[in-house]
């Protein structure tokens, strides 16, 4: 039941969820699963080229930067995009709040509306095009096939879901259900939440535990003041702030798996 479920997901759902998106997740995985192998070489030319392409293509078709970054051609960005790169204003959240027409332009893609957690202030909304979004989604699914845990296996995340965060789609919930996902909101966590959590997260095996280490960390402090078992997943990943060295070998330790840190990817 359990290879049938995740042939599902992975062979049906998934795919009619990327297509009815838009965003090219299964192409972009492919590719980016070929380019892991590259030499350094290969991969900081590729890095250099992309860059590039960006970076040009923010002054010459974004009004923000086209407006901020001044004395600068296509040709010195190519010969030198990372010193190029340095040029640029470091673009700050009101910024985004603040300019959201003159931080968008045409591409030829569909725009989606998306928000941030939340985790060090209000939710920030954003967007990005379905191009971008496919890239960014099988950039996360190949950190978690690094992992070493199988795709569409169990995979329980505790996220800052702040109030008033937008309830995810019909789509979202659907792939979701198939996958065995189950999301736990780690705002303002009580005694109660925290046992009614561990009842969830130890009622079946997880494949990947994924959330802030904080979180992990006070799950399980409660888990031991009150002899209350841990589960133990296959992997654990870290994100929405800072893993420290302590945080990793505490979290490692409590709940016997191997932490992964994928904070700003």
């Amino acid at each position: 039941m359990v290879n049938l479920r995740r042939t599902l997901a992975t062979k049906v759902v998934d795919p009619l969820a990327w297509s009815v998106k838009g965003t090219p997740v299964g192409a972009r995985l492919r590719e980016f699963r070929k380019q892991q192998w590259d030499d350094r070489e290969t991969f900081e030319r590729r890095r250099n080229e992309r860059l590039a392409d960006l970076l040009v293509h923010a002054v010459a078709r974004v009004p923000f930067y086209r407006e901020r970054v001044s004395g600068v051609s296509p040709e010195q960005i190519r010969s030198d995009p990372l010193g190029s790169l340095a040029r640029f204003p470091i673009l700050e959240k009101h910024d985004v709040r603040d300019n959201p027409d003159h931080l968008t332009c045409e591409t030829g893609h569909r725009l989606v509306e998306q928000h941030t957690g939340g985790t060090t202030s209000m939710p920030l909304k954003f967007y990005r095009d379905t191009h971008s979004l496919g890239a960014s989604l099988a950039t996360t699914q190949l950190a978690l096939e690094w992992t070493g845990a199988e795709r569409g296996g169990r995979r329980v995340r505790l996220w800052p879901l702040a109030a008033g965060a937008p309830r995810p789609s019909l789509l979202q919930r659907l792939v979701n259900r198939v996958h065995g996902r189950v999301v736990l909101s780690s705002f303002l966590m009580t005694d109660e939440t925290i046992r009614e959590y561990l009842r969830i997260l130890n009622a079946r095996p997880i494949d990947i535990l994924d959330g802030p280490p904080t979180a992990f960390v006070e799950i399980a402090s409660f888990a031991e003041r009150n002899g209350l078992e841990l589960p133990r997943p296959r992997a654990i990943v870290s994100g929405g702030s800072s893993l420290y060295g302590h945080l990793r070998e505490r979290i490692a330790e409590a709940y016997g798996a191997p932490v992964f840190n994928h904070y700003g990817c």
